[in-house]
């Protein structure tokens, strides 16, 4: 590719030894032409140290105390050189011609500020490499977009992050419009970065698997939190803009409200589980004052009740 754009690829790590590996392997391996890997150590207290500087000048690597996932990417924005941003979490991994296609998609269509992709979920490690082996779409063929997931996707965000973070490429200018993660949310800061670039630019998703999503015991996502940083994303959104994205389209009230309704049943729920009964109890009340007509939140309220009966 001639003259091709220079990629800055952001990686924030904490303690990621038995996968980060595979995940800067997948970026080095890309056949896109022109690529600066900027892994961040995120206070790691495993191997991964150690594995990251097995890589050597193969990547730029900047090291900080634990401050989480925000403040991680945003040290390796602050270093990126590139016209273009790439993400990739270090359990996850991404196909060969990933960044091809999607800059090539960019460079044509001058209007999007940020192209995502399609992925695929795979749950052990011969699935991904299973993935990999039979990744389908090459240079060679023309690339459809997702028109069900593509355009003013504020109004659609809403409802569901239908941007995933590994997916994404964007260009520099789209971070000098909408600025850095933020800091405060300790998870949810790309949703909330997702939700911000919406309102700014029409995003393109490419029909095509370009990345894999691990999903395994020790994701983040699956341990609970002491704030619903999903339901904050949402509700400091709707604070700001309201349900009518820039197109004009408008968010169903009704699909809002069960969706602030899941978030929080989801949350009581991983809190019952832990045995952290009053916060439990606490989000059922939440669910159900965002939308009382469904059965999760009441479930949730059973199980708290039952709890102590349980434990005499």
């Amino acid at each position: 590719m001639p003259d091709a754009p220079l990629v800055s690829v952001i990686m924030p790590v904490h303690n990621g030894e038995r996968y980060v590996r595979q995940a800067i392997e997948s970026s080095l391996d890309q056949t896109y032409p022109n690529v600066e890997i900027i892994v961040v150590d995120d206070g790691s207290t495993d191997r991964t140290p150690q594995i990251l500087d097995e890589f050597g000048a193969r990547i730029t690597l900047i090291k900080q105390p634990n401050r989480g996932a925000a403040l991680a990417r945003n040290a390796a924005l602050q270093k990126a050189r590139g016209e273009f941003f790439a993400f990739l979490d270090a359990d996850d991994l991404w196909f060969r011609n990933k960044l091809a296609l999607q800059v090539r998609h960019l460079t044509t269509h001058h209007d999007i500020d940020l192209a995502a992709s399609r992925w695929r979920v795979v749950t052990n490690d011969e699935g991904a490499r299973e993935a990999l082996r039979t990744a389908r779409a090459t240079l060679d063929e023309p690339v459809e977009i997702d028109q069900s997931t593509s355009g003013w996707l504020y109004s659609d965000l809403l409802l569901d992050c239908v941007v995933h973070t590994t997916t994404v490429v964007m260009r520099r200018q789209l971070v000098e419009k909408i600025g850095m993660f933020d800091a405060s949310l300790r998870r949810g800061q790309d949703y909330d970065y997702w939700l911000r670039a919406s309102r700014v630019t029409r995003i393109h998703t490419l029909a095509a698997e370009l990345s894999c999503y691990r999903l395994h015991e020790a994701n983040s996502t699956w341990q609970p939190q002491p704030l619903n940083y999903g339901a904050m994303v949402i509700e400091r959104a709707l604070s700001q803009w309201g349900r009518a994205g820039p197109d004009g389209r408008v968010a169903n009230l009704s699909a809002v409200q069960r969706r602030l309704s899941d978030l929080w049943s989801s949350f009581g729920h991983q809190h019952a589980t832990y045995g952290s009964l009053q916060t439990a109890l606490n989000a059922a009340g939440h669910s159900i004052a965002a939308w009382p007509f469904q059965v999760k939140p009441w479930r949730l309220l059973a199980v708290c009740a039952a709890a102590p009966l349980r434990r005499r």
